[in-house]
């Protein structure tokens, strides 16, 4: 592709020295040094840089995306029109490209080829987005690149205006307003980890507030079911610690809250995936839940939010426990616990991660109305018995359980795995999930409801010893309206 005016950038440039520019010279002088001495005009470079990242980027969206393109402008639409027409002629050829190179590689265990950006002679791609990360810090630019290959080979890329940091090794990008981005990114994921990199979306982020916050509530009535009405009262309850604020600053407030709890879960998954579990099996795991097993989708969403302070970063509620302002605590012990709330949403997937983690959120709740956290983070992180502990062995014994299933099934990804010695994580997921995709995996898609089973009958309980009437999700609610006026949640929930 390199003689393609598209990805060559003397070409598109228009000016032979730019095919010169390497990252050497990015160590040792300043982009607008360099353009004096070129005699290239820096603002014009710049811009073209711009263009350059956005048309590479459009081009690998049409690979995954035809017919249905996010438009991409940069300063005007006029970017987005001119190359709409081409972008849609495109789309089919790129298809045609990423089949034959699958094909091709079917039998290879390493990631698949992308489509390169070409830097001076330097190519990055989606999965190799070092060299993209260095032009855009050298120029000075607002925009930010999130991209990688999930484990089932999809591309997954977002290219934006936002910020871009190293925090405790990890690169942290917070992306303000998206340009492009692959469909598989949708607007209700307000937040990704992928390999080392965790991505902050915060236009994804006012879209839930608006959606869940920003609506308005009625109050709980007879009308509702048992679903919705705990799921208002939990709105009202967040809200109703939330109004203690100003009103002029209450909207920031609870985005501000949001983002805080989105990010603690990201961190969540990072603490555990690259530093507490297994390497094989947490990226087994991933893998896994790619392929569509709802045991382990669910155990690495809990154990994202369980997971303990480790150098400093732990999970949402290990955050939320730390809190010293209780206020503040208090106030995002209800957020949470109304945004993992999903059984008065269409998304049934989301049902067994919500009522393990609605059934942990209640027993921080006393008869009084008030919350114990001490005694709560107590009953969850204790070395001896803590329910994090049980949570994590569970997913490592079922993982490894499955793990050997799959091994034995396939020689072939049996060579890949021993193959992979010390490959980055995401290498890992990549090399298991084109073995996976490969295999029958029906019989332990069957055996992911014992599994699951398995876990809410040890949870259950545990609630048990201390509510005893508590056998389903559903009795918790009724449980929470039968308490006396004194609990704060069960005068929400009978106002």
């Amino acid at each position: 592709m390199n003689g393609d005016p598209l990805f060559d950038i003397s070409v598109s440039c228009q000016h032979p020295s730019i095919s010169h520019l390497s990252l050497q010279i990015l160590k040792n002088i300043t982009c607008e040094s360099w353009c004096e001495q070129e005699q290239v005009d820096c603002a014009l470079f710049k811009s073209w840089v711009h263009s350059h990242l956005i048309k590479w980027g459009m081009a690998v969206v049409a690979s995954q995306w035809q017919g249905l393109i996010q438009q991409a402008s940069w300063g005007d639409e006029a970017l987005s029109e001119s190359y709409g027409d081409w972008l849609n002629s495109l789309s089919t050829q790129m298809r045609q490209q990423y089949n034959a190179i699958l094909q091709a590689q079917s039998n290879d265990p390493t990631p698949p080829q992308e489509i390169p950006v070409i830097w001076g002679g330097i190519s990055a791609t989606v999965q190799n987005r070092s060299p993209i990360w260095q032009m855009l810090a050298w120029i000075g630019s607002p925009m930010v690149l999130c991209g990688a290959l999930s484990p089932i080979g999809e591309v997954l890329l977002i290219l934006g205006l936002g910020s871009h940091a190293i925090r405790d090794g990890f690169h942290w990008i917070d992306c303000h307003e998206e340009l492009i981005r692959t469909p598989h990114l949708i607007d209700v994921l307000p937040a990704l980890m992928v390999d080392n990199t965790i991505l902050i979306r915060h236009q994804a982020i006012s879209s839930l507030y608006n959606k869940k916050w920003g609506r308005g509530d009625n109050g709980v009535n007879n009308t509702l079911t048992w679903c919705q009405q705990m799921g208002s009262g939990l709105r009202q309850l967040a809200l109703t610690h939330a109004r203690l604020l100003p009103q002029p600053i209450l909207k920031q407030r609870l985005i501000t809250d949001m983002t805080s709890l989105i990010s603690s879960h990201e961190w969540g998954h990072a603490v555990m995936q690259h530093h507490i579990l297994p390497s094989p099996i947490g990226s087994f795991s991933d893998a896994m839940q790619a392929m569509g097993c709802p045991a382990l989708f669910a155990g690495l969403e809990w154990l994202a939010e369980l997971a303990p302070k480790t150098n400093g970063r732990g999970g949402t509620l290990a955050d939320l426990c730390d809190r010293s302002n209780r206020e503040h605590a208090n106030r995002q012990f209800w957020m949470f616990w109304s945004d993992v709330w999903f059984f008065d949403t269409p998304m049934r997937h989301l049902d067994d991660y919500s009522e393990v983690l609605s059934l942990i959120m209640f027993m921080a709740i006393h008869s009084d109305g008030s919350l114990h956290l001490d005694t709560w983070a107590h009953w969850i992180w204790s070395p001896e018995n803590g329910f994090y502990n049980y949570i994590r062995d569970w997913l490592i014994r079922w993982s490894n359980q499955w793990m050997r299933q799959v091994l034995t099934q396939s020689h072939e990804l049996k060579n890949w795995v021993e193959s992979m010695g010390e490959a980055d994580y995401a290498t890992q997921c990549q090399v298991w999930g084109k073995g996976l995709s490969k295999l029958d995996l029906r019989d332990i898609k069957k055996s992911n409801e014992r599994a699951l089973a398995d876990m809410k009958g040890v949870i259950y309980q545990n609630i048990q010893k201390k509510w005893p009437s508590i056998r389903n999700i559903q009795d918790v609610v009724a449980c929470i309206q039968d308490v006396t006026n004194q609990w704060e949640l069960g005068r929400v929930l009978n106002p």
